[in-house]
């Protein structure tokens, strides 16, 4: 008896390529044909979604804003641009004045905002302190006059003044006070400035201080000690003899803390937080 060989069956297309994939499964190619054939047809017949144009420029706009937002508020915290220099803390006797930048000229009360340039004044029975926008306090005493540059140089004109002087941060520019032909640099301690017409004499309670002139400098100026620049010269440092500022009022702390966060928040959250 002859038997016939079973007839082989040529795939082509889809059915050769699904006998292919899985040849001992014998799948209903009809059907999956028709599967993949009706999945492709929808897939290209169904009308795409749209993107609305409008949406991609509204979600753009809410990024820029927020974006700026935060640039507002860092570079706000970081300059306090619209922050007074100083504020005057309180004053005794009623001799006291205030030339601001425009040379206007008033008398000077408790809380009063002194901007860079500045000049503060105080008659022979008065006195005056102010706070710097740095935290440091200065205190003036009676018959002198002081111009305020920035939050961290003053300017001497005579008379004496006392510095209680904001500890500096790396990087930040050192405190400066000017008196006549005499530097004095400050990284952060206390001292006295005497400014007369025969010499100009710095006295050091706390830390130490750098004394430079046009002719020669000293380097540290240590605590308990004082040093005087006239004709020229600038002496050697000696230790002082008697109490330094015996003439500077003692303050209230709690006070001044309270003007600290009032006029300046962003730079009071680094010294109480």
């Amino acid at each position: 008896m002859n038997v016939k060989p079973a007839k082989q069956q040529n795939h082509d297309g889809l059915d050769a390529v699904l006998y292919a994939v899985a040849p001992a499964a014998e799948p209903d190619t009809a059907k999956m044909q028709r599967q993949i054939q009706s999945r492709m047809i929808h897939a290209f017949t169904q009308p795409r979604k749209q993107a609305n144009p409008y949406t991609f420029y509204w979600k753009l706009s809410y990024s820029v804003a927020a974006v700026l937002l935060m640039c507002a508020v860092w570079f706000a915290i970081n300059h306090d641009d619209n922050l007074p220099t100083a504020v005057v803390v309180f004053t005794q006797g009623e001799g006291v004045s205030i030339i601001d930048q425009d040379g206007n000229t008033g008398s000077a009360m408790q809380n009063i905002e002194l901007h860079s340039g500045s000049v503060i004044q105080t008659d022979g029975e008065s006195k005056a302190t102010f706070l710097l926008s740095d935290l440091s306090t200065i205190r003036l005493n009676s018959s002198s006059t002081l111009r305020v540059n920035s939050n961290h140089e003053i300017v001497l004109e005579s008379g004496t003044v006392y510095a209680d002087v904001s500890k500096r941060k790396e990087g930040q520019e050192q405190f400066v006070i000017l008196a006549g032909e005499v530097k004095v640099l400050v990284l952060g301690t206390e001292f006295e400035v005497i400014r007369n017409e025969k010499e100009v004499r710095v006295s050091v309670t706390e830390g130490n201080v750098r004394v430079t002139t046009p002719e020669q400098s000293v380097q540290s100026l240590q605590k308990d000690h004082t040093v005087s620049y006239e004709n020229k010269t600038l002496n050697a440092p000696q230790r002082a003899v008697s109490p330094i500022a015996l003439w500077k009022e003692s303050m209230n702390d709690s006070e001044v803390i309270q003007l600290m966060l009032k006029f300046f928040p962003s730079r009071s959250q680094d010294v109480f937080q």
